[in-house]
């Protein structure tokens, strides 16, 4: 009897950890990046829109809430895609 198995699925690929590391370090220091000029823009916030500055935090709230449901599922989405 034939085997059905895909040799290509058999393979097992190598893949640098250095580049995973160097990866993931970089995209940290983006989001902390990010996170910070939001959190210094809230006086321009603020005053932009006529708001006051507990207005101002709460647009930075509601940022890193929504980083902190958009990132997992971001991850989650590249796992059942591969």
């Amino acid at each position: 009897m034939a085997s059905n198995t895909n040799p290509a699925a058999s393979e097992h690929t190598h893949v640098n950890p250095w580049i995973v590391t160097v990866s993931v370090m970089l995209a940290t220091f983006m989001e902390l990046l990010d996170t910070t000029v939001v959190n210094v823009s809230i006086p321009h916030i603020s005053g932009n829109l006529a708001a006051s500055v507990e207005e101002g935090t709460w647009v930075v709230t509601s940022y890193l809430v929504s980083n902190a449901i958009i990132l997992p599922m971001s991850g989650g989405s590249r796992r059942k895609a591969a």
